[in-house]
């Protein structure tokens, strides 16, 4: 049996330290680390020391450092360069890192001789609180931080009287985990188009729109159908294809069906909408096939406005007033076109308030917000879309902003007001998060029943 300690050559700048090791080779060529039981000694402790496994210098020169193991031994040759170390960087400068995870920091040294060398080996690290978080001198580890709880500390790389440092976050990492697609499914008139929404499903339970910037594309025959970028998708000959949207390492896909029956008339409902400026509604369509059967094409049929100052409209159908007078929004399938008329009063805006005033949630549980307004001329509106919502903090809720405003999902215990602002008035929502169990589930209506021919995913 013989040792081998590693390294086996050390420079050290005065009161540098270098951590060794220490296994045993066997003649059946197997080794095992054997550093705690070897028994370590300096030829010189002028020059060096040994404590606990490192080599401390204490002076210009050189000395070996003889390390012993069950009558084996083997010899680490040390030399003590006559330069100090005058300031410390630690790097990065600002590290974040989850609870349970580590991560390795570096030390560069700046010496008196004026040069600058990596030192991770030599200083002696720790941090203020190791509650937070703790920091390696183990040989081969040195500079590793791991993250005990969520919070905020300082760690410490120190040689020579110098101290560098560096500022460490403790929080939970959140990662993408997969993709969600909305609709999961479509079923398609030629002709007519459909918007589909992409969403993140991260480590923390939130969700958060990627329609944007995920790539999106169609696998099967191209004649079918195309997809622009935003996920807009354009159904042209009947047949059958996958939608594919990608972010990142993740993807996910909807089989779509576009099929050939051809729409001959269309009815809006309603037909007539009266509201104040800010005021939203939704607009259905409804049409007539060609075997006289009706189906449901408002998320199929593409909308526009005769006066987008007046009022607007998105791709699903729901509206918003912007300006007194009055203006019609057109859907139109396959040709076929449908309107409503809007009237957008003068009423002044009174007050705005969020529904409901107070609201308990499950943790991994979404509730949908409303704002409402009332009028001068004592009208009152749902104002969701046209308010801003925010949240009083996102520790333990978070809140959709552009595609689902209002909508709220809670991510662990605890308590948040969300406030919907508009035109200076605001409303405001108290929240409360538990660990409320799920037992039971409900479907509505209990019963139901529709011909094939009324079937829209």
């Amino acid at each position: 049996m013989g040792i081998l300690v590693e390294p086996s050559d050390v420079v050290l700048n005065l009161n540098g330290r270098q951590a060794v090791g220490v296994r045993a080779a066997y003649s059946d060529e197997t080794t095992e680390d054997v550093t705690a039981d070897a028994l370590l000694s300096s030829s010189d402790e002028s020059v060096v020391t040994v404590e606990g496994g490192v080599i401390v210098a204490q002076d210009a020169g050189r000395a070996q450092v003889v390390a012993e193991y069950e009558g084996a031994s083997a010899t680490v040759e040390v030399e003590v360069e006559d330069v100090r170390v005058i300031d410390v960087k630690v790097t990065p400068l600002s590290a974040e890192v989850r609870p349970g995870g580590a991560i390795a920091l570096r030390a560069e040294g700046q010496l008196s001789d004026g040069r600058r060398e990596d030192i991770t080996e030599q200083v002696t690290w720790s941090t203020l609180d190791p509650r937070v978080a703790t920091a390696s001198n183990i040989p081969g580890e040195q500079g590793r931080v791991r993250g005990v709880t969520t919070g905020r500390t300082i760690v410490e790389a120190s040689a020579n009287g110098v101290t560098g440092r560096a500022d460490l976050t403790v929080r939970e990492v959140v990662e993408l985990s997969g993709l969600s697609l909305s609709p999961p499914i479509a079923d398609l008139l030629a002709g007519t188009r459909r918007r589909f929404e992409v969403f993140g499903l991260y480590t923390n339970g939130s969700l958060a729109p990627l329609s944007q910037a995920a790539t999106w594309s169609i696998e099967g025959d191209a004649q079918v159908a195309t997809v622009e970028d935003a996920g807009l998708l354009e159904a042209r000959v009947p047949g059958e294809v996958e939608l594919v949207a990608r972010y990142g390492a993740f993807e996910v896909r909807a089989p779509i069906l576009v099929r050939s029956e051809r729409v001959t008339a269309l009815s809006m409902y309603p037909p007539s909408v009266t509201l104040g400026v800010y005021g939203q509604a939704q607009l259905g369509v409804d049409a007539t096939l060609e075997d006289g059967s009706r189906r449901d094409v408002t998320r199929e049929a593409r909308w526009t406005t005769t006066d987008a100052a007046i009022v607007s409209v998105d791709q699903r159908g729901e509206l918003i007033a912007r300006a007194p007078g009055t203006a019609e929004v057109v859907a139109t399938v396959q040709g076929e076109e449908a309107r409503a008329r809007v009237l957008v009063t003068n009423a002044s805006l009174r007050d705005v308030t969020a529904e409901p005033f107070e609201a308990t949630l499950g943790v991994g549980t979404e509730r949908q917000l409303r704002a409402l307004a009332r009028y001068s001329d004592g009208t009152r509106a749902e104002v969701t879309r046209a308010a801003s919502w925010t949240l009083s903090s996102r520790g333990s809720l978070d809140l959709f902003d552009e595609d689902r405003p209002g909508l709220v999902r809670a991510l662990a215990p605890g308590s948040a007001v969300a406030r919907a602002a508009l035109a200076g008035f605001e409303g405001m929502a108290s929240l409360t998060v538990t660990d409320a169990d799920l037992v039971r589930v409900e479907v509505t209506p209990p019963d139901a029943w529709m011909g094939l021919s009324l079937i829209h995913i």
